[in-house]
């Protein structure tokens, strides 16, 4: 089954960088606005994490000489039955993830949310993870606590 078929929309990856961005940022899923925007974070859930967590403008966000935006699931994945978005599918995550960490040569991981730090650290706690610094193909990670849980 194609994503299409399982997700009832046209795909449309939403990335952001380049191979040498500093820091790479693996969120979880797009929002449906940020799908259909294709702009990463362009959505409630961004604008917390640009001006109230990084405190930064969006000139330095987007620059992708600083960051290079990716996440488990590169389309949204469509609106769970029972409220709420589905969750990321792995699929996509197993499919292209790890081409993009072997492709960028950032310094710096941050890991937005639960279901992405679980993914990629899948034997550790996410509350041990928060804050916490570990070695993720020998760059630098920061682990953070999730935007919309």
């Amino acid at each position: 089954m194609d994503c299409k078929q399982k997700f009832g929309f046209t795909p449309h990856p939403v990335f952001h960088g380049k191979a040498q961005s500093k820091i790479m940022q693996i969120g979880q899923a797009p929002s449906k606005k940020v799908h259909e925007s294709g702009l990463p974070f362009n959505d409630p859930s961004g604008a917390k994490l640009k001006y109230q967590w990084y405190q930064i403008t969006d000139d330095i966000f987007y620059n992708e000489d600083n960051f290079y935006m990716t996440g488990l699931a590169h389309c949204f994945p469509g609106k769970h039955p029972k409220g709420g978005d589905n969750p990321p599918p792995l699929a996509c995550a197993n499919k292209w993830l790890a081409k993009e960490m072997e492709m960028v040569d950032n310094q710096i991981y941050i890991i937005i949310g639960a279901r992405a730090a679980k993914y990629l650290f899948p034997k550790e706690n996410f509350e041990d993870l928060v804050l916490e610094t570990l070695r993720l193909t020998g760059n630098r990670p920061l682990s953070s606590p999730t935007l919309l849980h």
